[in-house]
């Protein structure tokens, strides 16, 4: 058994005495949290367990079950930047042609990660919508450029 010693910020601390929770009521209520949080991290880690998807993203993958419907059209919207596009393809142009210093790499690097995010977000939260009953045409005619 692990015993844990929590200190709750001020602000929670009063929302708690306002809402009338007891010590005891507070603890279950964590303890379900905790037990929720390991239950789905559990579920979803043989997805994520070959590390092709850092764990950071894997955790932003798992919250998007948790958006509201207007949230998750949001993240199926999320586009990169045309400047950091921009900036990657000419970055791949010169690591083809003459090599990149270890500030471009890491930039490289960087910006791929972004990319990487950007698309499991948006199809992710595609899926989610679809799953909800939306017609999610509108999504891959935005990707098609019509």
């Amino acid at each position: 058994m692990l015993t844990l010693n929590i200190e709750l910020p001020e602000p929670l601390t009063q929302d708690a005495q306002v809402s009338g929770f007891s010590k005891q009521q507070l603890q279950s209520l964590i303890m379900q949290f905790v037990e929720t949080f390991l239950g789905i991290s559990l579920e979803y880690r043989h997805f994520f367990s070959d590390e092709a998807i850092p764990a950071d993203i894997s955790f932003d993958l798992i919250q998007l079950d948790y958006l509201d419907d207007d949230d998750l059209w949001h993240a199926a919207q999320t586009k990169i930047a045309p400047s950091y596009t921009e900036q990657m393809q000419q970055l791949l142009d010169k690591r083809e042609f003459e090599g990149l210093t270890t500030e471009e790499q890491a930039l490289v690097t960087r910006l791929s990660r972004l990319a990487q995010r950007t698309m499991l977000v948006r199809a992710k939260a595609a899926v989610l919508l679809k799953q909800r009953g939306f017609d999610i045409t509108s999504l891959r005619q935005q990707r098609s450029g019509a």
